[in-house]
């Protein structure tokens, strides 16, 4: 199992708690861009933009879709006894409301180097897709919050556009 952090690919091995631990293992594991779980012969990468939690269990990956919390430090919880820190409400955690995320399923061959390189250049067609548009006049611009009579100039780098 790996998934991508902040800084590269880690390797995410399953976590098993020892046999009379007062603490259960969650299930969950955290992940930047992507989650992969490959075998000799194959594998998947579920690639999301917005979500960062996922989970793997008997062979299929899972994301996280919706998590919040009322409360830090709740005296109630199954995974954990007592208190982990000061009990804190937060009402704002809960994140109500309207929520979107992007989602991608990559399938490919056995874990390698070069499947990690393939993996982050997917990602970055996923969640980074080049667009492009005919600005004909100067309302283009305006409604991206430039400055009236400011030229901007858009210049290509490989695959990304920089506007200057």
């Amino acid at each position: 199992m790996w998934a991508d952090a902040a800084f590269g690919p880690v390797r995410r091995d399953v976590i098993t708690a020892p046999a009379h631990s007062a603490e259960a293992v969650p299930h969950g594991m955290p992940m930047h861009r992507w989650v992969m779980h490959t075998n000799a012969m194959f594998g998947a990468t579920m690639i999301a933009d917005g979500l960062a939690d996922a989970h793997v269990h008997d062979h299929r990956l899972a994301l996280t879709l919706l998590r919040g919390t009322g409360e830090l430090s709740r005296n109630t919880v199954n995974e954990r006894p007592g208190h982990a820190g000061w009990p804190v409400p937060t009402p704002g955690a809960q994140c109500l409301g309207a929520f979107s995320a992007r989602t991608a399923l990559y399938l490919h061959g056995p874990m390698s180097d070069d499947l990690l390189s393939r993996v982050r250049d997917v990602c970055d067609d996923v969640l980074l897709p080049l667009v492009g548009e005919s600005w004909r006049d100067g309302r283009a611009g305006r409604r991206m919050g430039w400055p009236r009579g400011r030229r901007r100039s858009v210049r290509t780098l490989g695959r990304y556009a920089v506007c200057a």
